[in-house]
């Protein structure tokens, strides 16, 4: 089996690499940022192209990460934790804020949605003064108060909604796109991350193992953060890497990372 994909690689790199058949053959950065506003935290596809948020800013690549196509700053982006395409704009999910938004290519937002108007998440006080900008791109520690903060760390489209878990109070919720409010799905016990519907099957991240409906599996892993639907079954991160599964979770490929986070371009032949 083999295998071609981009990653995050989270604390101490913070670093977009690309891995074919588990050999990291391309970084960005390529050396692990010492500036704040280098490091990387999530990748996803666009139009054909690679996109990846910094702490502070967007930025498009080429396929292979060797051409730099754009970049520009957004005082939004603060714990990036997910962004993928909808129709031809980007959804961002800011973990940092509680707070997701929808922007084109060139930056302009057209919709945002804040947890704290609905009573899931906290008001960023920090976000609404005017020397936000310069303390988003000097540090990372203006956060939410931990006792009302959301962590919002995923979106899973479907449609005109999404998926997204809340990870400090520990809730799945569904948003309809363009539209306030939220819709309850579950609480749970042990960490949620990235949830998906798989023939009508909730399935997210835990502290340890998948959360299959009403089973758990997979508990021999730590701190699942991402799970992807895959043509021959799935693929989820991990705290040490990537696993590949089939349909019914028997493992079929195991590539030691340290600290990978998310997939994007995923490739996988025989």
């Amino acid at each position: 089996m083999k295998t071609r994909f981009w990653t995050v690689l989270q604390d101490p790199f913070f670093q977009a690499i690309l891995v074919e058949n588990g050999r990291i053959i391309r970084r960005i950065p390529t050396d692990p940022p010492r500036t704040i506003t280098r490091k990387v935290g999530c990748v996803a596809e666009y139009k054909g192209t690679l996109v990846l948020l910094k702490h502070s800013s967007f930025e498009q690549w080429d396929a292979e990460g060797k051409e730099f196509i754009q970049g520009f700053h957004d005082k939004r982006i603060y714990g990036p934790h997910r962004i993928v395409q909808f129709e031809n704009d980007l959804m961002i999910c800011a973990g940092g804020l509680d707070l997701f938004f929808i922007m084109d290519i060139e930056g302009k937002v057209k919709w945002e949605w804040w947890a704290y108007k609905y009573g899931v998440g906290g008001r960023p006080d920090f976000y609404f003064k005017e020397d936000w900008i310069i303390k988003q791109v000097t540090g990372d520690s203006n956060k939410i108060p931990i006792d009302i903060r959301a962590q919002f760390n995923s979106i899973w489209l479907n449609g005109g909604k999404f998926l997204t878990s809340a990870l400090r109070r520990r809730e799945i919720i569904e948003v309809t796109i363009n539209k306030e409010g939220f819709k309850h799905l579950a609480w749970t016990e042990d960490g949620c991350h990235s949830p998906i519907f798989d023939n009508g099957i909730l399935i997210f991240c835990t502290d340890f193992g998948l959360k299959v409906g009403k089973r758990k599996i997979l508990t021999q892993f730590k701190w699942l953060k991402f799970v992807q639907k895959i043509e021959t079954g799935f693929a989820f991160t991990h705290e040490e890497g990537v696993v590949f599964v089939d349909e019914d979770w028997k493992i079929m490929k195991e590539i030691p990372l340290p600290r990978p986070f998310q997939l994007a371009f995923l490739e996988i032949s025989e």
